[in-house]
């Protein structure tokens, strides 16, 4: 199994040493007959030095961002179609994919089948840089040079979870965490400033999406889905940066879709996790017979026809895990990493009641 995003518990080697790359979601698109495509960051561990050993499976057109530069804004590295890496150093990385963006749908307007692309931003991730000793520097988001005077004003929402005066958290950690100085706070909002700021670049990359595929007369037949693989937590329960908790911060992650059958501004209150995507994506796209049984996700009732499918979401609650010896505090490698942050949470959810076990 997979239990950690870094070897030796997890990453590019690891998925491949258990074979997990040759019966996966892109897999089961292209015997759906779907024209698949992937720019962008594709998991931790896929280095200038494994990007073709092997290559990985599912995508006719795949563009993916390299270790050690992944979390790397101002050098970009890529791999296409697991040829050797090229280096676009100087280069604001979204922007990159941006214009790689910009080369897939011209693609696709060139195909009678159907089509899939997936495009995954590092952005507003903080910067990670990777030394050879196998240290590594932490920072927040670096946003483009055009962006970088965006929301001089905005502060993180002080909601009541914000720095309490009180600490509520009953794990030991956090019970050790004071309560964040002024100038703490301040340092905190501008990292979230710069989060924003970072993002604007990933929303000039959705914008050409939506004019390309209007401009190809693809916009009303196409469903757009814009999501992330986490939460994110800044300032709340006195943390310091980071997304690896079971707070409702780190797992409570967006999900927005847009297309044929959606009701315009529905708010759902489905209870759904990752792991559902896959089969979900395949049901929209007919091709949910190509989806194993040994697969957990259910499918999110999307559409009313989704809402009838035989496989359906769990109706109220999904498993939270995590195994690390530490929380890592992001931004702050002065801060001794606190721990273990080893947990096994059952979130349950629904419009009775709302607790975790």
């Amino acid at each position: 199994s997979v239990t950690h995003v870094l070897p030796p518990y997890g990453g590019y080697d690891r998925y491949n040493s258990l074979h997990l790359g040759d019966d996966n979601f892109p897999v089961w698109l292209q015997q759906a007959g779907y024209y698949t495509n992937y720019i962008g960051k594709l998991m931790n561990g896929y280095t200038v030095n494994n990007y073709n050993n092997p290559a990985p499976k599912g995508f006719h057109h795949q563009d993916q961002l390299l270790d050690p530069f992944t979390y790397v804004y101002d050098t970009a590295v890529f791999s296409t179609n697991g040829e050797a890496p090229v280096y676009y150093p100087d280069a604001y990385q979204t922007d990159i994919i941006h214009a790689k963006t910009k080369a897939a749908l011209k693609r696709i307007e060139q195909t009678e089948e159907p089509f899939f692309l997936w495009v995954a931003p590092m952005a507003p991730h903080g910067e990670f840089k990777l030394y050879d000793n196998g240290t590594m520097k932490t920072g927040p988001a670096v946003p483009a040079a055009r962006h970088a005077h965006y929301f001089n004003n905005t502060k993180i929402p002080r909601t009541p979870h914000f720095n309490p005066s009180i600490q509520g958290k009953t794990a030991s950690y956090w019970k050790r965490m004071d309560q964040l100085d002024d100038h703490l706070v301040e340092e905190l909002d501008e990292a979230y400033r710069n989060r924003l700021r970072a993002l604007q670049a990933v929303d000039d990359i959705v914008g050409t999406v939506f004019e390309e595929l209007e401009r190809q007369g693809k916009l009303e037949n196409t469903y757009v889905v814009y999501s992330a693989d986490n939460g994110y937590h800044i300032g709340q329960h006195r943390s310091y940066p980071g997304k690896c908790t079971n707070l409702e911060e780190d797992i409570n992650v967006p999900l927005i879709v847009r297309g044929p059958g959606i009701p315009k501004k529905h708010i759902s209150t489905v209870v759904s996790a990752h792991h559902d995507l896959g089969p979900t994506f395949l049901a929209l796209a007919k091709g949910y017979n190509h989806v194993p049984n040994w697969v957990d996700g259910g499918v999110i009732p999307l559409t009313s026809d989704l809402a009838n499918h035989p496989k359906p979401v769990s109706k109220e609650s999904f498993a939270v895990e995590f195994w690390s010896d530490i929380n890592l505090p992001e931004y702050y490698d002065n801060v001794p990493a606190d721990g273990p942050n080893t947990y096994k949470t059952l979130r349950i959810i629904s419009t009775e009641y709302n607790c975790k076990r």
